[in-house]
């Protein structure tokens, strides 16, 4: 069985298996701390580069997911105005508060940015990649939702 293969109710199972041939790279993994208005400027360029009414400003293909975080938008409204409503647990976010973040080091990014994201503070290297079975199911099967500081 592959891990996108059906079971017997006619569904994909989430296996961690589907989940490591999900990742589009193997990067090490990086924390650092932003604003809620980091936050919210970056999810609209990203909705931007999936969405845009132009095709040369669509790139990438996806929209990123973030553990312990939830996004409303509308897809096709204009740059600046697609996100509606963003919820870190059960609160709303906070453009003033400051978050502590983790996503994966992009070769050739400066040490500042983390996943696109410009001027992040206390930017550090974890010790293992994403598809490490350490790291990602750490991350995935932990239960804890380390999401703000």
């Amino acid at each position: 069985m592959s891990p996108r293969d059906k079971d017997h109710t006619g569904m994909v199972p989430i296996t961690e298996g589907y989940i490591v041939d999900m990742l589009p790279i193997d990067a090490v993994a990086r924390t650092g701390i932003v604003t809620g208005k980091q936050i919210k400027d970056w999810l609209e360029k990203e909705l931007q580069n999936v969405f845009a009414k132009e095709a040369s400003g669509r790139f990438g293909g996806w929209v990123v997911k973030m553990k312990g975080m939830s996004v409303e938008f509308k897809a096709f409204e204009e740059l600046g105005q697609r996100v509606q409503k963003v919820m870190v647990g059960d609160l709303p976010l906070d453009l003033q508060r400051e978050y502590t973040i983790t996503a994966c080091e992009r070769e050739g990014d400066p040490e500042d940015t983390l996943c696109r994201i410009l001027k992040v503070k206390q930017n550090l290297e974890f010790r293992f990649y994403l598809s490490d079975d350490e790291g990602l199911s750490s991350y995935l099967f932990s239960g804890r939702s380390d999401t703000t500081s």
